[in-house]
């Protein structure tokens, strides 16, 4: 017999917030919570849909699929979802604690492991045992309960909503460094004995400015405008201040040229907002600092943020970013592998598990970044399209979001073969898709105003 306890179960908050985010994408023609029963099957009073409660310990090795939508914590015998009885519809699983598991990131709590920049590794989760991060398996759950509410009322309109027609997609820029010939990389070279690269840095340094932001290939910001008005793009830079040497920004936010970047990017219709040192994401009198900086340097508040190397700990950042006063955070994705990490292909809202509450701000999925393809997986140009396109095609049955990150230094094709040509495909096959651009914090408003 399996061991449960009743800590496990679900709270009464936590099961508002698994609702709460089931209206986002479907629209029922009543309140979905006067259908449902959740607690012991035995105790269920008369309900159209019964969802037994759960309090057995997770254990990836029992997780199984059942007609194409995953189940966390099965029973002895799920053959498939639900089973009429007594005119009500009945869950053979706990399948609000499911959602719950994935969507609030309660995963995450008990996993040990850290990488070499303190973050969750994608290898240490249930998602890479499952092989399943590029579904986002959220919405396959919802659309088993929202299949359920039809069967137990035939008479109630059940309606998928959706973002847009097809999906939308964001495209957004960490601005980690500016220039490729600075005095951090020098020295790196240097002990390389690089001299391609020394004659190449000593050559910069003898140039005028203008020229110099013409050879220096991680200066792209005309270049990345350039190519979002080709196809009719909008972006979110996301600017890192200085902090702990090269670990954080290997430039000066506050110097007027990039002051000058920061105000033409926001005259020419894209948005500027945060991306938080290092330290930031564990230390709240750093991240204040952060906001701060930026506020002066734009001139307007900070509404959204993502985290420099995407450092999160679900323990402390969503507490530090909602006490920072921001709207959004983007920067919830693994940067070994594509997919959706909350398994969720809308924006949603951090949990607190200290508190049993939800967050007021909104996380926005990071679906895939360059480096995801070029340097962990060491992908080709066909080999990213052909991921690109498959996640197109999953966000696309739900009308949800797809979250691009290009750094304005992953155009140099000197650096990184053939990065250039990756970057303009997977912008040609979005924008093919019909996709709708539109900045982050359009989106938020979009979502906020629903």
């Amino acid at each position: 017999m399996t061991h449960e306890s009743k800590d496990l179960w679900l709270s009464s908050n936590q099961v508002e917030y698994v609702l709460a985010h089931f209206e986002m994408c479907w629209n029922v023609s009543c309140d979905v919570r006067e259908l449902i029963w959740y607690g012991p099957i035995d105790d269920e009073d008369s309900k159209h849909i019964v969802v037994p409660k759960s309090a057995s310990p997770f254990d990836v090795a029992k997780v199984i699929e059942v007609e194409g939508s995953w189940v966390l914590f099965p029973t002895e015998d799920v053959k498939s979802h639900v089973v009429p009885r007594e005119g009500s519809i009945v869950f053979t699983h706990d399948i609000f604690r499911s959602i719950f598991f994935v969507l609030s990131g309660q995963y995450e709590l008990d996993v040990r492991d850290r990488d070499r920049y303190g973050r969750v590794p994608y290898h240490s989760t249930f998602f890479s045992a499952l092989n399943t991060l590029h579904r986002p398996i959220v919405n396959e759950m919802y659309d088993v309960l929202a299949q359920a509410v039809q069967l137990a009322m035939p008479r109630v309109t059940v309606r998928r909503k959706r973002l847009a027609s097809s999906f939308v997609f964001l495209l957004t820029h960490d601005i980690d460094v500016v220039s490729k010939f600075n005095h951090y990389l020098l020295r790196s070279r240097l002990k390389k004995f690089d001299f391609g690269y020394i004659w190449n840095w000593l050559r910069y340094w003898t140039m005028s400015e203008e020229k110099r932001l013409a050879y220096d290939p991680y200066w792209t910001f005309d270049l990345l405008g350039q190519l979002s008005d080709q196809y009719n793009l909008r972006s979110t830079y996301f600017f890192l201040p200085q902090g702990d040497g090269p670990k954080d920004a290997r430039y000066d936010m506050t110097s007027p040229r990039l002051r000058s970047v920061i105000s033409q990017l926001v005259n020419r219709g894209d948005e500027v907002q945060l991306h938080g040192t290092m330290a930031s994401y564990q230390d709240q009198d750093e991240m204040l600092r952060n906001v701060r900086l930026l506020e002066e340097v734009k001139g307007s508040s900070v509404e959204g943020i993502r985290q420099h190397r995407l450092c999160y700990d679900e323990h402390c950042t969503p507490s530090i970013h909602s006490h920072s006063g921001i709207s959004y955070d983007a920067t919830l994705g693994f940067a070994e592998q594509e997919g959706w990490r909350r398994g969720f292909c809308f924006p949603s809202r951090p949990y607190n598990h200290r508190d049993d509450c939800s967050y007021d701000h909104w996380s926005i999925p990071l679906t895939v970044m360059d480096a995801t393809y070029y340097h962990y997986q060491d992908f080709d140009v066909d080999s990213a399209k052909k991921s690109f396109s498959t996640l197109i095609d999953e966000v696309s049955r739900y009308g949800g979001v797809l979250s691009l990150l290009w750094h304005n230094s992953s155009l140099d094709d000197d650096q990184i073969e053939s990065v250039s040509l990756m970057y303009r495909d997977l912008l040609k096959i979005a924008k093919g898709s019909m996709a709708t651009s539109l900045t982050c914090s359009q989106l938020i408003n979009q979502v906020d105003e629903a």
